[in-house]
């Protein structure tokens, strides 16, 4: 109530910043950092195709948390909008949308699951330039 009364625009800056500055949240991102490296990889080798729409959840939830973090470290870090984390996260972020299941048997085939799961690697939807920028956003974490 307080913030509106100073306006929208302040309130909004003030909530960025503390977002940002969150150690709960950066725990969060973290935690689902490290989902978005290997959470995939650990779908396909060990779960069932069944269980793809929980992974898929947890996957597009990484993704509005990353967004979440991008808006919030924008509008509430001095420095941040148009580094080179910036664009990384970024990047990141949108490449999380190939780990989604549906997305990517849509765009690369009906079976793309089903060769990861038999070991053919070859179409995998993460490739390692997405995997290398992941764990960059890893080496900033902290």
């Amino acid at each position: 109530r307080i913030c509106f009364k100073r306006g929208l625009k302040p309130c909004f800056i003030r909530s960025c910043e503390h977002l940002a500055s969150s150690s709960v949240f950066s725990t969060i991102t973290t935690l689902l950092t490290i989902y978005a490296l290997f959470g995939d990889d650990v779908r396909l080798f060990t779960f069932q195709k069944v269980d793809d729409p929980y992974f898929d959840m947890i996957t597009i939830s990484a993704m509005v948390a990353f967004s979440l973090e991008i808006v919030a470290q924008t509008f509430g870090k001095v420095g941040y909008k148009y580094g080179f984390f910036f664009w990384l996260d970024i990047l990141s972020t949108v490449t999380l949308v190939l780990d989604v299941t549906f997305i990517a048997e849509r765009t690369f085939g009906d079976d793309i699951s089903s060769a990861e799961r038999s070991g053919n690697k070859s179409g995998s939807s993460g490739g390692g330039g997405t995997e290398a920028a992941r764990a960059a956003r890893m080496s900033r974490v902290g």
